[in-house]
């Protein structure tokens, strides 16, 4: 099971993006975790992060061609 305080990141990055200040919205996210799960599955959580590289978007060809051509040096 997932604790609820693991969406706090969740509810923080929404709150940013919305134009609260980074750290107000992470202050508030904190006091509030133990509800930041509520309505939220572990697969809208990851799917929501798709910076490179994050969850949703690993980008495993990319990290396999930089690997390939470290091991041909």
């Amino acid at each position: 099971a997932i604790d609820s305080g693991m969406y706090a990141t969740d509810v923080a990055v929404e709150a940013a993006v919305a134009g609260v200040p980074f750290r107000e919205a992470y202050r508030a996210a904190a006091a509030s975790a133990g509800e930041a799960g509520a309505g939220r599955s572990p697969e809208s959580s990851l799917a929501a992060r798709t910076s490179p590289g994050a969850a949703a978007d690993l980008r495993l060809d990319d990290l396999r061609s930089r690997w390939a051509a470290l091991q041909a040096c």
